[in-house]
């Protein structure tokens, strides 16, 4: 029993299990910084995307190059070699053609087609694999990634066991209920999010480019319209609702708010974005939530 410190005093105990705290963030942010390391390649613009918003970015991203069709084209010839070089043979790309052409699926919006799409979630599967061995994305599988995983869940697994001993006996147990609970929000931010910090630098170097190149653009113009694809992989679906509403609407990528707080914004610059909303209220319908 005195293994389990059962008869160790409260603040005590608190002591030693905020010690143990400590040493779990101390190992989790060592296994994170190890697992990433500075990336082997530039990643292209679907890499971008995946690593922005996961499966919902990446067809977003991917309509953007499709439609129109000759973008893609413009692109590949003109643009960037690192971002665009060979993206139509892609077979992601080739798989979101082939959605958006299916004529037994035109009922359904395009990311309820990817959704329910199982080719495509092993093609993500494939480039998730791809961009991990490149240091694009963390890779939850290395040793101290583990270590560090495991020796939290015992820390955690720990002071539940306390909880309900402290419970038991009629004790306060509130401090440690707290403390042990921080565990789970270590565990989820730090072994299982998605972006090494230099994947992160790299997003905000493209994203910073792309928003000066088209900071005195207007809307309707065709380098505009160029730099939409580069601006949904870094910035999400958020910049599709931001820069060109009436495409978010006629692909049905999902609704986000406006970062300016609800004001209706640039979002809303015409009345054909407005109108595309189809869902009334004026310009401030494009910019609310699902």
């Amino acid at each position: 029993m005195n293994l389990l410190m059962t008869n160790v005093p409260g603040p005590l105990f608190l002591a030693f299990y905020a010690v143990l705290i400590v040493i779990c963030i101390v190992l989790l942010i060592v296994g994170r910084v190890t697992s990433g390391g500075p990336l082997r390649k530039t990643p292209n613009v679907l890499e971008l995307a995946y690593a922005s918003g996961g499966r919902v970015s990446l067809v977003a991203t991917v309509v953007a190059l499709l439609d129109p069709p000759q973008r893609l084209e413009y692109l590949e010839r003109h643009g960037n070699p690192d971002l665009y070089r060979n993206i139509s043979a892609h077979p992601i790309v080739g798989r979101i053609r082939q959605l958006m052409e299916a004529s037994d699926l035109q009922h359904l919006p395009i990311s309820k087609r990817a959704e329910e799409d199982h080719q495509l979630k092993e093609l993500e599967k494939d480039l998730a694999a791809d961009m991990r061995h490149n240091r694009l994305l963390s890779d939850n599988k290395t040793f101290l990634r583990r270590l560090a995983g495991w020796f939290t869940l015992a820390v955690f697994l720990f002071g539940l066991y306390r909880i309900v001993v402290g419970l038991i006996n009629d004790r306060p147990v509130g401090f440690l209920v707290a403390m042990t609970c921080s565990l789970i929000f270590l565990i989820g931010f730090l072994v299982y999010s998605g972006p090494t910090r230099p994947m992160k630098r790299t997003q905000g170097a493209a994203y910073v480019d792309t928003m000066k190149q088209m900071k005195e653009l207007e809307p309707q113009s065709q380098a505009f319209s160029l730099g939409l694809p580069l601006a949904l992989a870094v910035g999400g679906v958020t910049a599709a609702w931001q820069l060109d509403p009436t495409f978010a609407s006629v692909w049905a990528l999902p609704t986000v708010p406006s970062p300016s707080g609800g004001g209706g914004g640039s979002s809303c610059s015409s009345g054909s974005s407005c109108s595309s909303c189809g869902g009334g209220g004026g310009c401030g319908g494009c910019g609310g939530g699902d």
